[in-house]
């Protein structure tokens, strides 16, 4: 990234892009030992309200508010 073309930006510096940080906050939520993620429900509503800097610390705070059922086992032999 170019840093004195983002100088010129809305942001004045350089940001993260946001897939990225995703990607990175996924790799915080998921435990090390797990084998298997089966999907992120509800991506398509992933919203970006701020920028990540270069050099910012991100923390990730999980909570599970409540499960809903879905459309169908998507991997029956799953379980």
């Amino acid at each position: 990234c170019d840093k004195v073309y983002a100088e010129a930006s809305m942001f004045k510096q350089r940001v993260a892009p946001g897939l990225m940080v995703v990607a990175m906050t996924g790799g915080l939520v998921v435990p090390a030992q797990t084998q298997t993620v089966i999907a992120n429900y509800g991506t398509d509503r992933l919203r970006y309200p701020s920028p990540t800097f270069i050099g910012d610390t991100i923390n990730v705070v999980n909570t599970v508010d409540s499960l809903k059922p879905r459309d169908g086992p998507c991997l029956p032999h799953l379980g």
